[in-house]
């Protein structure tokens, strides 16, 4: 015969449930007393201020750029009823392409004839000097890129094809018009945006910068054509903004975005913000960026330490930090420790990729500059200086640009033997040592050990064109 247990006390239910209660409300209060006393409300940077940017109408090529991005054929949409090898040659039908455009197939001839329309419009975007897309206190990580991500891929791609298309031609002015926009482009793209923008801005400059060298040593060119495009060039540098700014857009977009997270979580977050743990990962984010902010502007070996953990910081004096922690303390009160941050985890950008991104593409800027002066020095003088100081002696630019990668010196430079045999610019590149411009590296490479190389050709005396009204004057 079966017994039936006895019935458990009412009141050791509510015993049970008052010690839960009692857990839950002691964790509660020491969450939130940590995230109040353990990591100090700091401001990373004049918050309120930057939020205000505004640009005039009239100056904003954003909506020229979403008027072009609506008539253009992607690549995928335009091959889609392609056989699958024509789609699978496309790729490096297009590489030869750029090199060299009688290379090109038909298919990749087809798709800058399809895409002629829009990319003019894209181009005439580029010509005005201001970009604002979203202001920066309505972003979020769902903020929709496409005109970065989509859009200004596709026109990058299709103007180095006109470029080169207009090159084998012998229409060598024509092919700068769209160098020049693919290079303007690349820097509206990273204005007033954050990471992902920016980082398709250096792609973009990186592809122009490639294709602009080699241009830049046609014989067909003159001291006039080079001069007008060094011209340009220096001023789309100006453009470019301080890899500072970046990172302050990509500071709301990860702020803007824990309300967007807290809402797609469900009624948990509501417990999570009530322990302490919004407050905790505002605090810890705003901790984060001040500490990439003090020095991302820097010169690159005037920077402190790398303090590498679940997030790269810079390992900055303590007395001097703002907020006043070190990187180990940051991360351990954010990141780590007895109460660690799940949802700062998801927020935090990769913001040390972005700065080595920014300062490979300052090597990259350099080196065009310096080539293009080179190239205009050999027109005038008939052969290349002995050292980049007689660049500014000849007027062709107010100072010489520092290696982004080096100890504070110049970029550098050597002249070959042989005067026909042109010259080399180098950077030391991210291994931080000088191997002469010997060793070069390509960025396709998965090895860093080495210089980033920018080659300096001399066309053949007898092919160079007649000098210019401007020379002969």
């Amino acid at each position: 015969m079966s017994v039936d247990p006895p019935a458990r006390s009412p009141r050791r239910y509510l015993k049970w449930s008052a010690v839960v209660v009692a857990i839950v409300a002691v964790g509660v209060a020491v969450n939130r007393w940590f995230a109040r006393n353990s990591i100090p409300a700091i401001e990373p940077f004049n918050v309120q201020q930057f939020e205000s940017i505004s640009v005039k109408p009239e100056r904003n090529a954003i909506p020229v750029f979403r008027k072009a991005a609506a008539g253009f054929v992607d690549q995928a949409a335009f091959m889609a009823a392609a056989t699958p090898a024509r789609q699978n040659a496309f790729p490096a039908s297009y590489n030869a392409a750029i090199k060299d455009w009688p290379l090109a197939s038909a298919d990749i001839r087809a798709w800058l004839e399809a895409n002629r329309p829009a990319m003019e419009i894209w181009k005439q975007g580029s010509r005005l000097d201001e970009a604002l897309d979203v202001p920066p206190e309505k972003m979020t990580i769902v903020t929709d890129s496409s005109l970065w991500t989509d859009a200004a891929r596709t026109f990058t791609r299709l103007a180095l094809l006109e470029a080169a298309r207009l090159t084998s031609q012998g229409h060598v002015v024509a092919a700068w018009e769209w160098y020049r926009a693919v290079l303007r482009t690349s820097r509206l793209i990273g204005m007033h945006a954050s990471l992902i923008p920016r980082l398709i801005g250096v792609a973009s400059q990186s592809m122009a910068t490639e294709a602009v060298i080699p241009w830049s040593a046609r014989p067909e060119l003159t001291a006039a054509d080079l001069r007008g495009a060094l011209n340009d060039v220096l001023l789309i540098d100006a453009m470019s903004p301080p890899t500072s700014d970046c990172l302050k857009i990509e500071y709301f977009v990860a702020s803007n975005s824990f309300g967007w997270f807290e809402s797609q979580l469900g009624p948990g977050t509501a417990f999570f913000a009530f322990g302490g743990g919004r407050d905790r990962a505002q605090r810890s984010l705003n901790l984060i960026f001040a500490n990439w902010l003090s020095q991302a502007d820097r010169p690159r070996f005037q920077r402190a330490p790398i303090h590498h953990g679940e997030i790269d910081l810079f390992d900055v004096d303590p007395s001097q930090a703002v907020g006043g922690l070190s990187a180990a303390e940051i991360e351990r009160r954010g990141l780590s420790g007895f109460f660690p941050n799940p949802l700062l985890a998801l927020m935090v950008p990769a913001g040390f990729a972005g700065i080595e991104a920014i300062d490979r593409e300052h090597a990259r800027r350099a080196g065009l500059i310096l080539v293009l002066a080179l190239e205009l020095s050999a027109r005038e003088h008939a052969e290349l200086p002995n050292d980049l100081e007689a660049l500014v002696k000849q007027g062709y630019l107010k100072s010489i640009p520092a290696d982004p990668f080096g100890k504070g010196e110049p970029m550098h430079y050597r002249r070959a033997e042989k005067p026909a045999d042109g010259g080399l610019v180098w950077s030391v590149w991210t291994d931080g040592v000088d191997q002469e411009g010997k060793v070069c590296v390509s960025e396709n490479q998965a090895s860093t050990d080495g210089d980033k190389c920018f080659e300096v050709r001399m066309p053949p005396i007898g092919k160079r064109a007649a000098p210019s009204k401007d020379q002969k004057k």
